[in-house]
């Protein structure tokens, strides 16, 4: 882990980001398109089960494109004899099945949760699609709040979502933490909106974003300790 600038206001609440950094979605992405394929092998005759999912993860862009087009496009180019909308419907009802969580999840929340922390959840996306998503991990009652972007109007990483999110947490800025993985949605958009930040790398990379970066969920505990400790 590593320390940034300083930081002078004790921590109350503590608001993550969703995709890729508590949800595994990679993985969970990677199991259920190859579900998908097995399922639907006897309309997918036409592509291989390699070329499916690798032209699917492909098309997703890590989630920031919506499986309409995807569908569309992966329909349009392998000529495949069922609609788009049937694979749409199928991921948007089977999805949430394939949902894996990254290690330590419920291990670091119970430990915030116990050590008095509010913990909120910020996500973009759709809104039936997101909260099946949560709660297929169980995670839905550790949160005080939760804003998905559909909901609320507004998405990462416009301030005006970390801002609803602390007015519903009755925090300030300068006492709440924002994780995430993402460069400018979540990192700089709550460093935008006076939070501080910890990044949650995607790669072993040794680039260092916001006020820490970790590697682990199972790191942030011991972080906030210690920045209670110090007084940060």
């Amino acid at each position: 882990m590593k320390f940034g600038k300083e930081m002078r206001q004790l921590i109350r609440g503590i608001l993550f980001d969703f995709d890729e950094t508590l949800l595994n979605r990679k993985h969970s992405v990677d199991d259920f398109v190859r579900d998908q394929y097995k399922r639907y092998l006897t309309s997918l005759v036409e592509i291989e089960e390699e070329q499916f999912c690798s032209r699917f993860i492909a098309l997703d862009n890590n989630g920031y494109t919506w499986k309409d087009r995807v569908y569309e496009q992966l329909v349009d180019e392998y000529e495949l004899t069922i609609s788009s909308e049937a694979l749409l419907e199928d991921y948007i009802r089977s999805f949430h099945l394939h949902c894996k969580p990254f290690n330590g999840l419920i291990d670091m929340l119970d430990s915030l949760k116990s050590s008095g922390y509010l913990l909120g959840l910020i996500t973009n996306g759709r809104t039936a699609f997101q909260y099946r998503n949560i709660r297929a991990l169980g995670i839905e009652n550790y949160f005080d709040v939760i804003l998905i972007s559909e909901q609320e109007g507004v998405k990462k990483p416009e301030k005006v979502i970390f801002q609803l999110a602390l007015e519903r947490l009755d925090l300030k800025a300068s006492q709440t933490v924002f994780i995430g993985d993402h460069e400018i949605n979540d990192i700089k958009g709550a460093s935008d909106a006076g939070m501080k930040t910890i990044w949650k790398k995607r790669f072993n990379t040794s680039e260092e974003l916001g006020d820490a970066s970790i590697q682990s969920l199972l790191e942030i505990p011991q972080m906030m300790e210690e920045w209670q400790r110090l007084g940060m």
